[in-house]
C-alpha cells in the first residue's frame, strides 16, 4: 500500500491496468482491498454520516471548464485563450465608447496588439489611455500580457 503523503487513500490507485502503450491507467472501480477499506469505514461511520465523510475525504472536484483552461494554459497556444478572453471582455475593460474605436487582434510574446480604426483615436489612445489600458489588461490576463501596442487598422499582415 502506498501511504506517501502525496497519495490520498481514497484515490483508488491500486486497481490499474497496462494499456496498449505500456502506460498504467486506472480502472474506474475499486480493487478488492480498496473496496474492503471503504466498506469498513462506511460500516464504522454508519449510513447517516458515511456519505458526508466520504465527500469530505475525496479530493476537490473541478469543472470541465477549469480543467480545460488549466491543460490548455500549459501549451504555447495559451495566448489564443488570452486573446479570446480580452476580445470578449473588451467593452467592459476599456468602456463601450473606446471599444467602438479599437479592438485587440493579436497577443504574441506577452504583447497585446490593438487595432485602432482612426488616426485621431490613435493619438488619444497612445497619449491618454495607454497606461490605464496596459494596467487593466495585465491584471485581466493574470500577468500574461506585459505590454500593449496600438497599431493603425490594416497595418498588420493577416493570415491567408
Amino acid at each position: 500500500m502506498n501511504d506517501s503523503p502525496e497519495q490520498h487513500w481514497l484515490q483508488r490507485t491500486d486497481h490499474r491496468t497496462n494499456d496498449a502503450f505500456g502506460d498504467w491507467t486506472p480502472i474506474p472501480f475499486p480493487s478488492a482491498r480498496e473496496n474492503s477499506r471503504e466498506e469498513t469505514l462506511a460500516d464504522w461511520l454508519g449510513p447517516e454520516r458515511a456519505p458526508e465523510v466520504f465527500a469530505q475525504l475525496r479530493h476537490e472536484t473541478h469543472t470541465a471548464k477549469e480543467l480545460m483552461e488549466t491543460i490548455v494554459g500549459q501549451f504555447p497556444c495559451a495566448e489564443i485563450l488570452v486573446l479570446q478572453k480580452l476580445e470578449k471582455d473588451w467593452p467592459r475593460l476599456v468602456t463601450p465608447m473606446l471599444a467602438r474605436e479599437c479592438h485587440p487582434f493579436k497577443v504574441q510574446n506577452g504583447v497585446l496588439y490593438v487595432e485602432v480604426f482612426h488616426s485621431t483615436w490613435m493619438f488619444v489612445f497612445r497619449n491618454q489611455h495607454a497606461d490605464k489600458i496596459q494596467q487593466i489588461v495585465s491584471q485581466e490576463s493574470n500577468g500574461k500580457v506585459t505590454r500593449v501596442v496600438f497599431q493603425p487598422a490594416g497595418s498588420h499582415k493577416r493570415p491567408l
